[in-house]
């Protein structure tokens, strides 16, 4: 009796001391409370900072689904895609873990859905991971409709984005052939046409070269005549002077014939000494 009446006492002074202790913080459950009036009045965005405030408290599935939802609404699907895997990890009940990767399947299709125009790769992704989280729920519960439903619908959209990359990729192809053929041909034609350029330069040389010689020649008879109308201009001044008269030259043709003559008519072949 002693040491019960002594606890009692013990207590009664932790509580004079720390008063706190009377003060209880808010449980995750009324988070979930707040956040789901808010959902209800589609006020998407308080809810989700209502429900990631319960998770700072706890993690719990209602918090993690709850929140998935809303993300869904904003259109956050990568969000809500983390959430509902979160939520599935935490699920107590076989239906709840359904539910959660179910939906998990829906926000990937619906991601793949927003980029698969701008980033088919990104979509085959996408696609190929709702395929598995809906064959995952079939496993759960094979009779579930809905998930075959979308499952046969992925699958339809994953065989449309396979195709759609072949036909990039064989257009891509063909044009690289079209790009090299088109290559070549320029090239051939770039060889002809420096083939017809080298002609042409070849034509050109060879008159620019006979339009030379037919120079050099021209100048060089100009020079041959130049040559010999000086030689003969010597020649004539041999035996010309300015103080000649005309009956000089005369004179002097008269006595170079009677020269020739003498050293004709000797045909001695010793020299014959002239006087003049």
């Amino acid at each position: 009796m002693l040491i019960k009446h002594v606890t009692w006492w013990m207590f009664f002074i932790l509580l004079l001391l720390f008063p706190s202790l009377l003060i209880f913080p808010m449980g995750s459950r009324e988070n979930i409370i707040n956040g789901n009036n808010l959902y209800k009045e589609g006020n998407f965005e308080e809810a989700v900072l209502e429900y990631t405030e319960g998770l700072t408290k706890k993690s719990d599935y209602d918090l993690y689904y709850n929140r998935g939802v809303s993300n869904y609404k904003l259109g956050q699907f990568d969000k809500s895609f983390s959430d509902f895997e979160d939520a599935a990890t935490y699920a107590n009940t076989n239906k709840d873990q359904i539910k959660a990767v179910y939906n998990a399947g829906n926000s990937n299709f619906m991601m793949a859905e927003t980029v698969k125009t701008e980033n088919s790769g990104q979509a085959l992704d996408y696609y190929s991971k709702s395929v598995f989280q809906f064959e995952r729920v079939l496993e759960l519960e094979p009779d579930n409709a809905d998930a075959s439903y979308n499952l046969e619908l992925s699958r339809l959209r994953l065989d449309e984005i396979k195709q759609q990359k072949n036909e990039e990729q064989q257009d891509g192809d063909q044009q690289s052939d079209n790009e090299s053929e088109d290559g070549q041909q320029d090239g051939e034609k770039q060889k002809s046409q420096d083939g017809s350029q080298q002609e042409d330069q070849q034509q050109q040389d060879q008159q620019q070269q006979q339009q030379d010689q037919q120079q050099q020649d021209q100048q060089q008879q100009q020079q041959d005549q130049q040559q010999n109308q000086e030689a003969a201009e010597n020649s004539e001044s041999s035996y010309l002077s300015k103080d000649i008269s005309p009956e000089d030259i005369l004179n002097e043709e008269a006595r170079r014939e009677e020269a020739v003559q003498l050293i004709i008519s000797s045909g001695s072949g010793e020299t014959v000494d002239k006087d003049w």
